[in-house]
């Protein structure tokens, strides 16, 4: 499990239509101080930062030319995006759609996008596992049981809870990953199974 990177904004989103749009309409490609005058940016360095995050993403290449950066449109049929909002979503009170609007490539699914969802981890409950409150957790829902000591999102007791799970002949045991909070112990039917942990996205980025 690794934290996705290629997470961008909607103001990159604006700026990638941005720069495909100009190309359009006139030809050849703007300039850093052409975007950062169309978005109202004080300084080119803000622009390369979003640059860099549509870069990562495989949207966008950079080449040095004469001393300046020329910028390339990635044709690449396989990347869509996807805002965050339009996947079926689990939030609690640590997030809210009033938040900034993330995108995410399509190509990190391993199932179809109707059959994911996020949740949003309310505590530091799985921190030695890498995973903080507030990082948002790309869940696929279950087809099969899930193996052993697996991250998995449950329902227990009317409580959505993000643990690695173990089993025992007659038990289920969820595990945290942090000496803080207590392993629960209980039956197969006491709980429900929401789905098995995919990818975890980490929304750090600033417009």
């Amino acid at each position: 499990m690794s934290i996705i990177s290629y997470v961008i904004t909607r103001k990159q989103r604006e700026i990638f239509d941005f720069i495909c749009d100009y190309i359009y309409r006139r030809g050849y490609r703007p300039s850093y101080q052409q975007i950062a005058r169309h978005f109202g940016f004080r300084s080119k360095a803000t622009v390369a930062k979003h640059i860099a995050a549509l870069e990562k993403i495989g949207l966008l290449s950079r080449s040095r030319k004469n001393g300046t950066f020329t910028l390339e449109v990635v044709s690449n049929p396989d990347i869509t995006l996807h805002s965050l909002q339009q996947i079926k979503c689990c939030f609690d009170n640590n997030y809210s759609n009033s938040q900034q609007e993330l995108f995410i490539s399509d190509w990190i699914f391993d199932a179809p996008m109707n059959e994911c969802f996020v949740y949003s981890m309310p505590d530091d409950s799985m921190i030695d596992e890498h995973i903080l409150a507030g990082d948002l957790i790309l869940i696929e829902k279950p087809h099969s049981p899930p193996p052993e000591g697996s991250i998995v999102l449950v329902n227990f007791n009317d409580h959505k809870l993000l643990r690695k799970i173990f089993f025992t002949e007659k038990n289920i045991k969820l595990v945290p990953a942090n000496k803080n909070f207590q392993s629960i112990v209980t039956y197969d039917e006491e709980i429900s199974l929401e789905g098995y942990m995919r990818a975890l996205i980490r929304p750090r980025l600033k417009n």
